[in-house]
């Protein structure tokens, strides 16, 4: 329902009349589900009470037998693997457990595997991008993708498989972490916003109530239901809201999204905010916070960290292709993460996902050997 989208695997399953296996796997169920897409074999996650990794109906009645097998020997009922680097070993040793059993990449068609390590991301929002957890959990994705690539070797063959590493966002260094070196840091006080606006907006337009419904990170959402209740303009109410949200300094940018392509405002941050609106999804209005800045105000005892915002520690990523037909190189040209899908279907030679809108990325293209 949430996915609009196909995803690789889709454009995989539907190139290869259904033969090629898709599966995903991770501790978060959407980190399993997303990327492995609609028509996906499976797709496991962690549950803490069971300690076991499961599945849905969607895609099962019940778990294979090597799955219970799995489950049996290795599950630890309410062990928190989410901020752990156990977690990094448990999701890689799931992996191995499904290539094996499921024969992946033993077939007359391509396969696909989506592992995501959910561990980097939860302790990166408990401690932040530095200390000994975060240190860890990272040596401990390393050696694990180390031992998996040799399962890989082992299993499927050297030269046999294409390994695309990437990640979904980076993360902000704490701002308590920033201040404390000299370097401006803080995050936006959205409560006491939100509380402003609507003591204005009940003094501006005569009626007391609930103009804002919810705020979720950096958007705002309007309440429809209530500005048509006591017959408001709807424009007037988004326009009173946008005025009063600029008079705060800690605001960068604020965004009636429907006006998105002609606000002033540089013209990479007009794209990111264009093609991150969603007419029945996104608020009506976003800001856009001063860099290093949260979208809360951050306690002077806050050793954690989050993600979501434009700015390059946020959204400058990796993203590695290695193995069948990659040669060797780099490049240092802007790229999105919007360009891994097609690139990828370029080299499969499978039609990209209906709604993709990067392109190849022609460095790996033109590298392949």
């Amino acid at each position: 329902v949430h996915l609009l989208s196909t995803t690789i695997g889709d454009q995989l399953k539907m190139a290869t009349d259904q033969k090629a296996k898709v599966v995903g796997v991770a501790l978060k169920d959407r980190a399993a589900i997303l990327p492995a897409g609609h028509a996906a074999d499976a797709a496991y996650w962690y549950d803490k009470p069971s300690g076991c990794f499961v599945t849905s109906t969607y895609y099962m009645e019940k778990l294979p037998d090597w799955m219970q097998k799995f489950n049996k020997e290795n599950a630890v009922p309410g062990k928190e693997l989410m901020v752990s680097s156990d977690g990094v070993t448990a999701t890689f040793n799931l992996a191995k457990a499904i290539l094996k059993n499921e024969q992946m990449g033993k077939h007359d068609v391509t396969d696909m595997l989506c592992v995501s390590i959910s561990s980097t991301d939860a302790i990166g929002h408990a401690v932040g991008t530095r200390g000994e957890d975060n240190y860890n959990v990272y040596m401990q994705t390393d050696k694990a993708l180390a031992h998996f690539l040799t399962t890989l070797d082992q299993e499927v063959g050297k030269g046999n498989y294409l390994v695309v590493l990437t990640a979904d966002h980076g993360g902000a260094h704490n701002p308590n972490l920033m201040k404390a070196h000299g370097v401006p840091a803080d995050g936006w006080d959205s409560a006491a916003d939100m509380k402003r606006v609507e003591e204005r907006l009940a003094k501006k337009f005569g009626v007391e109530g609930k103009y804002i419904l919810d705020t979720l990170g950096f958007y705002i959402y309007i309440n429809r239901d209530f500005v048509k209740a006591n017959n408001l303009d709807f424009q007037a109410v988004k326009d009173a809201i946008v005025e009063i949200l600029k008079e705060n300094d800690e605001l960068a940018f604020v965004v009636d999204l429907d006006k998105a392509a002609t606000t002033s405002m540089p013209e990479v941050l007009r794209e990111m905010t264009i093609n991150g609106y969603h007419r029945t999804r996104t608020g009506q209005i976003m800001v856009i916070t001063n860099p290093q800045a949260f979208s809360w105000k951050v306690g002077p005892d806050y050793k954690g960290t989050t993600h979501g915002a434009w700015n390059p520690y946020d959204a400058h990523i990796p993203l590695l292709f290695m193995g069948w037909h990659i040669g060797h190189g780099s490049t240092k040209q802007r790229t999105h993460i919007t360009d891994m899908a097609p690139t990828v279907c370029a080299l499969l030679n499978i039609q990209q996902p209906n709604a993709c809108i990067g392109t190849p990325i022609m460095p790996v293209i033109e590298s392949q050997k």
